[in-house]
């Protein structure tokens, strides 16, 4: 069921990919402004100042997670395959999600008609706000309970019921000792703290225990280049 799953969407995103530069976009936090030297790739961004974490990489932190979402991206496809890439910023300076930002970003998205949207990230505010419609097939993070997300939140656009929209979510590919070693999950486990696993179209492996970039936002950049490698 997830190979035919991946077949429909690549039949969907195949027709109008590489005739020319593929256009894509992501929607995250800020990213770094190295991000944007790429030889083959243009990355786009209103970004203008760097952030104060991009001076203490490779350390994590979750105000540049769209830079380790984006390097994961750059890391897994060929350096020689061109490809415009468009980054909206949907969270204010403190970290949290502002919904006009949202809103101004798929607006945007309407405009630039992207191939494929990468979304490691939800918005749990009113629902209501936004639209029950994506504007372009896109790869979503399922999400997983922490950080204020319990398991009963809903995520736009998580909780969409929308063709064009592939959650991914990730597994335990051998014994691993969850939540700093409080539960051990034998191998193949899904992440019990994954949010709508029934809804989940493509599980990932996780990578190791000591990374810091992990979980569902990992496998969905993964996700997101396979896709793009799939049909190139």
């Amino acid at each position: 069921m997830l190979r035919i799953n991946f077949l429909i969407a690549l039949l969907i995103f195949a027709p109008n990919s590489f005739a020319q530069p593929l256009v894509l976009a992501m929607v995250d936090t800020a990213i770094c402004l190295k991000d944007k030297d790429n030889k083959n790739a243009k990355i786009f961004s209103e970004q203008n100042q760097d952030q104060a974490a991009c001076k203490k990489l490779p350390a994590f932190n979750r105000s540049i997670h769209g830079h380790f979402t984006l390097e994961t991206v750059k890391k897994s496809l060929p350096i020689e395959l061109e490809y415009k890439l468009y980054h909206f910023n949907v969270f204010d300076d403190e970290g949290k999600q502002d919904a006009k930002k949202w809103e101004k970003t798929l607006k945007e998205l309407e405009k630039i008609k992207p191939d494929l949207v990468l979304m490691a990230v939800g918005y749990s505010g009113d629902l209501a706000l936004f639209p029950k419609k994506l504007p372009a097939l896109t790869v979503a993070a399922a999400g997983t309970v922490g950080f204020g997300i319990s398991p009963e939140t809903k995520l736009w656009p998580q909780s969409l019921d929308d063709p064009k929209l592939y959650l991914v979510g990730h597994f335990f590919p051998s014994l691993y000792r969850h939540h700093a070693g409080r539960q051990e999950l034998p191998k193949g486990q899904v992440d019990p703290d994954l949010l709508t696993p029934n809804r989940v179209k493509f599980y990932i492996p996780e990578s190791r225990l000591e990374d810091h970039f992990k979980g569902s936002s990992r496998a969905s950049a993964l996700a997101f280049a396979a896709f793009i490698k799939y049909c190139q």
